[in-house]
C-alpha cells in the first residue's frame, strides 16, 4: 500500500468539500499554495465570530485586519509559503485522539492501521480516521515551513512570531485530489499552537506504538525499536527497586532491554490494581501513551521519531 492511498475517512458525516467556506477569518493558522490555482493563496484559520469555526478562504477581503497584518509581516520576512499538492481543501480542528484500529495482515497483503480522532468542522463535531502512512507523513511535513503568525500580541520592545502548526492529509471525498487541513487551537489566545500540536503528535505516535506492542514479536512493524532508540531507557527508580526487592517483578539484568521490560511489567502490575482493561498477556490497553518515555520528548525529538516510524511503515507495507 502506498502513502498516496492512505486517506482520511469521515465516519459520521461529510464536511463541506469546496475550498471556499462561509465566514471571515479572524485568526490565521496557515497560508498555503495549492495545486491547480494560478495565483490566489489559500488561507486557513478560525472565523472571527463567537463560534470561532475552522474555515478556509481564498479571498483576502475575507480576512480580518489582524489576519491581514499577519500576512503582511510574514511576506516581509521573506520566508517561503508552504505548497501542498491538493486541488481543494477543507479545514477541521483537532479535538481528541481516539482509539487505533488494527487491521490484520493477510497472506498476500500487508494491512495499514488507522488512528481515530474527534474533530470540529464548520458543521459541528465529527469523527475521522487517518491511515498510519498519511498521518505520519503529515506530521513529518508539518515540520517544514510552518506558518509564523504575529498573533494578537501587544506591542513590546520585541515581538516573537508565533509558530502555527497545521497538518495536511488526503481525503476520500470529492473532488478528486482534495485534502483536509487539520488545525490546532492555541491554549492561550494570540500564542503558538505548539502545545496542542505536540499533544496530537505524542498521542498519535503512542497509539501506533500500542498497536505494535500488541503484536507477536515476529509480526511487529518495528516502531518499538525506533521509539526505544530515540527516547532511551531511564533507570527504574525507587518504586521499581522496591518492587524488584519484594519479588513482585524480576528480570535478568544482563539481558537485552532488561530495564525496559521491567518497567513495563511494573506498570502492568500497578495498572492491574486499578484497571480492568489489562489483556491476558499483561499488556496495558487503556492509555499506553507513555511507553518508552515519549511523554518526556520535546517536539523536535517527536518529529525525529515520526520520521523514523514513517520509514519503518513504508518499508513494512512495501514488503
Amino acid at each position: 500500500m502506498s502513502a498516496e492511498r492512505s486517506t482520511a475517512i469521515f465516519k459520521d458525516a461529510t464536511v463541506k468539500k469546496e475550498t471556499e467556506q462561509d465566514g471571515q477569518i479572524g485568526r490565521l493558522c496557515s497560508v498555503v499554495q495549492i495545486s491547480g490555482r494560478r495565483s490566489n493563496l489559500v488561507y486557513i484559520g478560525w472565523t472571527n465570530d463567537s463560534d470561532s469555526r475552522p474555515i478556509v478562504v481564498t479571498d483576502e477581503k475575507r480576512l480580518s485586519e489582524e489576519a491581514l497584518k499577519s500576512i503582511d509581516s510574514f511576506r516581509k520576512s521573506r520566508l517561503p509559503i508552504k505548497s501542498v499538492d491538493f486541488s481543494a481543501l477543507t479545514a477541521v480542528e483537532f479535538s481528541l485522539t481516539g482509539e487505533p484500529v488494527d487491521f490484520k495482515d493477510t497472506e498476500r497483503h500487508k494491512a495499514e492501521d488507522l488512528v481515530c480522532y474527534s474533530v470540529r468542522t464548520s458543521e459541528g463535531q465529527q469523527s475521522i480516521s487517518l491511515g498510519e502512512l498519511a498521518v505520519l507523513k503529515a506530521i513529518v511535513e508539518a515540520r517544514q515551513d510552518p506558518w509564523q503568525d504575529m498573533g494578537f500580541s501587544r506591542f513590546t520592545e520585541s515581538v516573537t512570531a508565533k509558530t502555527m502548526y497545521t497538518i495536511f492529509v488526503p481525503t476520500n471525498e470529492n473532488p478528486y485530489n482534495s485534502g483536509m487541513a487539520i488545525i490546532f487551537r492555541p491554549s492561550i489566545e494570540g500564542e503558538s499552537n505548539e502545545i496542542a500540536f505536540q499533544l496530537f503528535v505524542r498521542q498519535t505516535l503512542g497509539k501506533l506504538l500500542l498497536l505494535d506492542e500488541m503484536q507477536q514479536p515476529e509480526k511487529r512493524k518495528g516502531y518499538i525499536a525506533e521509539a526505544a532508540r530515540i527516547s532511551g531507557v531511564e533507570s527504574e527508580g525507587l518504586l521499581s527497586d522496591m518492587l524488584l526487592a519484594l519479588g513482585v517483578v524480576e528480570y535478568d539484568k544482563q539481558g537485552p532491554n532488561s530495564s525496559q521490560l521491567a518497567r513495563r511489567r511494573i506498570r502492568t502490575r500497578l495498572a492491574s490494581l486499578f484497571f480492568e482493561n489489562v489483556d491476558p498477556t499483561g499488556k496495558i490497553i487503556s492509555d499506553p501513551g507513555d511507553y518508552y518515555d515519549i511523554e518526556n520528548l520535546d517536539l523536535q525529538v517527536l518529529f525525529n521519531l515520526a520520521e523514523k516510524m514513517l520509514l519503518v511503515a513504508e518499508n513494512y507495507l512495501e514488503r
